[in-house]
C-alpha cells in the first residue's frame, strides 16, 4: 500500500480541514464520505483501508471534513496532523473498554484547567477538549504540546496558525502511552525491537514501539526478504492512522496469549557506552533497551551491576519475565531452593514458580517450568514448600528434582 504513487490534493476549503466538528459525529460511514480514496480506483468499497475507515467512523473515531452542503471527505492519503492524531487517540481509548474516563468534548473543565500550556502551544479552540484530556490523563505532555503549531500566513490560508503534521513516533508514543497501565509487562524496563532501522527509533518512542508491536496494533513495513522496518521520523497518513486506532479499539475484545517471559540468545553486538543512561545492545537482528529497575541475574546470582557483564562479542541467553527480574546467562544455572509459589499454568503451559535460595539474603528467584515441554525433566512434585534442585536455562527451568 505504501508504495502506491502519491497524488497532491488541492483543498479548496482549508479552514474545514482544521476545524472539524467538535463533537464526533455518530452514524457516519466509510460509504458516507464523498472523496475517491484511491485516484487510480474509483470504487471506494474496493480500497485497502476501507474496513478501517468505516469502523473507525461508525464508533465516533473519525468523522471526516463537512463540506458545503452537508456532504463530508475523508482525504485518507493526506498526513494526520498532531492535533487530528490527538483527536483521534482521545476518541479511541474513551469508547474501547480501556478504563479511561468518560470524555465530553462540551465540557469546559479540562479545558480551563490547562488553559495556560492551550494558550502557549497555540492550540485551535476546537481541539482544546481533545488535546486537553490528552494532557490530562498523560499520554501527551506539555512540552510535546507546544510543537503542535506553526505560524501561517493568514492570507494563504485564512489563519494565523496551521498544525504540523505528527511523525510516525510520534503518534506511536502518544498510543503506547496510552495502553501502558493495561498492556505492558512489568519487566524492569527492558525492550526489544527487532526493526531493521531501531537505531533511527529514539529513546523516548522505542518502549512503546516495543508494546504496540507486542500486542498487535502495529507490524511495520514488510520487505521481500521477510524483514521489517518502521521508518520512525516519517510522517503517517490519517488512513494508516485510522488503522492504528482501530486495532486500539478492538484489542480489548481479545485475550492475549503469550509466554510470560522473553529470551535471546546469541553473540552480543553494537553494545552501548557502560556509562550511558541507557543501555543498549544488539544479538542478533534484535535491538535491546535497558532503562533501569528491575532485579538483574547473573548466571543465577543478584548483580546490581549486572548490566556491566554485557560486553561486545558476550555469547549470552539474555531473558525477561512479567515480575522484573532480567536474566544475563553465560552458562546453564544450577541451584537448590525452597518453592515458595507457584502461579497458575498460562495458556502455553508455563507455570511461574518462586524459589527461595538458601543464601544468607534469603533470596527469591522466579522461574518458569513447562512440565510438557520438549527436554524438560521433572522427578518428583511441584509444590509449595517443597525442597528442590533445578537446572535453569535462561527464565526457564530445564529440570527439576525433589531434595
Amino acid at each position: 500500500m505504501r508504495n502506491r504513487l502519491k497524488t497532491i490534493l488541492c483543498l479548496v476549503c482549508v479552514c474545514l480541514l482544521v476545524f472539524p466538528a467538535a463533537t464526533p459525529v455518530f452514524g457516519v460511514s466509510a460509504s458516507d464520505f464523498t472523496d475517491q480514496f484511491d485516484p487510480y480506483q474509483p470504487d471506494n468499497a474496493s480500497y485497502w483501508g476501507w474496513s478501517y475507515i468505516d469502523t473507525a467512523a461508525r464508533e465516533g473515531i473519525i468523522e471526516g471534513y463537512e463540506q458545503p452542503g452537508g456532504t463530508r471527505i475523508f482525504l485518507p492519503r493526506n498526513d494526520v496532523t498532531k492535533q487530528e492524531a490527538v483527536t483521534m487517540i482521545v476518541n479511541t481509548i474513551s469508547r474501547a473498554m480501556l478504563g479511561y474516563p468518560a470524555f465530553d468534548p462540551s465540557s469546559a473543565a479540562l479545558s480551563e484547567k490547562w488553559a495556560e500550556t492551550l494558550t502557549a502551544a497555540n492550540i485551535a479552540e476546537w481541539a482544546y477538549p481533545y488535546v486537553s484530556y490528552a494532557l490530562e490523563n498523560g499520554f501527551l505532555t506539555s512540552e510535546e504540546a507546544l510543537l503542535f503549531m506553526e505560524p501561517s500566513d493568514p492570507e494563504k490560508t485564512g489563519l494565523a496558525f496551521v498544525s504540523n503534521p505528527a511523525s510516525r513516533e510520534e503518534v506511536i508514543t502518544w498510543v503506547g502511552r496510552a495502553l501502558w497501565k493495561r498492556y505492558a509487562k512489568a519487566e524492569g524496563s527492558v525492550f526489544s525491537l527487532t526493526y531493521t532501522d531501531a537505531d533511527d527509533v529514539s529513546s523516548v518512542a522505542a518502549p512503546y514501539l516495543a508494546l504496540l508491536t507486542r500486542i498487535g496494533i502495529i507490524e511495520g513495513i514488510g520487505e521481500p526478504d521477510g524483514t521489517y522496518h518502521f521508518d520512525p521520523k516519517r510522517t503517517l497518513t490519517r488512513v494508516e492512522f485510522a488503522v492504528i486506532c482501530t486495532n486500539v479499539f478492538d484489542r480489548p475484545k481479545h485475550t492475549l496469549t503469550e509466554p510470560g517471559f522473553t529470551s535471546a540468545e546469541g553473540v552480543v553486538t553494537a553494545r552501548s557506552d557502560a556509562e550511558a543512561e541507557i543501555v543498549t545492545f544488539r544479538i542478533g537482528n534484535a535491538k535491546y533497551y535497558y532503562y533501569g529497575g528491575g532485579t538483574v541475574l547473573v548466571n543465577g546470582a543478584v548483580d546490581p551491576d549486572g548490566f556491566a557483564a554485557v560486553r561486545n562479542g558476550d555469547v549470552i541467553l539474555f531473558s525477561t519475565d512479567v515480575d522484573s527480574q532480567i536474566r544475563i546467562d553465560t552458562r546453564i544455572v544450577s541451584g537448590t531452593g525452597r518453592i515458595v509459589a507457584i502461579r497458575e499454568a498460562d495458556a502455553f503451559g508455563y507455570q511461574l514458580l518462586s524459589i527461595v535460595l538458601p543464601d544468607e539474603a534469603g533470596t527469591t528467584v522466579k522461574y518458569y517450568i513447562n512440565p510438557a515441554a520438549d527436554g524438560v525433566s521433572v522427578t518428583g512434585s511441584i509444590a509449595t514448600n517443597q525442597s528442590i534442585a533445578f537446572l535453569a536455562d535462561g527464565a526457564t527451568l530445564v529440570e527439576l528434582a525433589n531434595n
